[in-house]
């Protein structure tokens, strides 16, 4: 009796050192999946993706230029949260404030007028209302996972041709087009 003891114990410990290394692998298999599907993204923070900037960004000023001139500076500390922000008007419209979700991705600004969709850490859609208006963007990708443009909810499609980047990647002007007409965006980016 002590043999066939002695025999389950063996055959026991041996089962249990395979499931041991079934779930090693699988936890290593599952590390090296995810870990992939981070460094697809160029983005540090979820906030220098949601301003589309790519290195240890300090700060970044970016004038839009529709239809009339308007800039807005955001602050950010070392680790690309977001600290602070400056603008020619900090109104009702456009106000510093922001709400997150559970991963602290900004999901909409601090009076309702702005709320976003994220799919991982790129930003889906943009959803705005204002004074009785409201829009809906679908952010659109390439497969490097640059951002290239939006459609509205019409259908209709307003596309990014980047005209300049910085030495870190980063564009720093661009020209918004679509079939009724072209607006340009000019960001000056300050890095740690």
């Amino acid at each position: 009796m002590n043999t066939f003891l002695v025999i389950s114990r063996n055959e026991a410990d041996r089962r249990n050192k395979t499931k041991t290394k079934v779930a090693l692998f699988l936890y290593l298999c599952f590390l090296t999946i995810s870990t992939q599907a981070q460094t697809k993204s160029p983005y540090l923070s979820y906030d220098w993706a949601f301003f589309e900037l790519k290195g240890r960004v300090q700060a970044v000023t970016i004038v839009y230029n529709n239809d009339y001139e308007y800039a807005q500076t955001h602050i950010f500390n070392r680790d690309g949260e977001l600290q602070d922000e400056e603008a020619e008007v900090l109104d009702d419209y456009n106000p510093f404030g922001y709400y997150r979700d559970d991963r602290g991705r900004i999901i909409r600004t601090g009076n309702g007028h702005s709320m976003w969709t994220w799919n991982g850490k790129t930003v889906d859609s943009k959803h705005w209302e204002h004074m009785g208006e409201s829009a809906t963007y679908f952010y659109i990708y390439n497969q490097e996972g640059k951002r290239t443009g939006y459609e509205d909810e019409k259908g209709k499609i307003h596309k990014y041709s980047y005209i300049t980047h910085d030495i870190k990647g980063n564009w720093t002007y661009r020209i918004i087009q679509d079939q009724d007409g072209s607006y340009s965006e000019k960001r000056k980016i300050v890095y740690y």
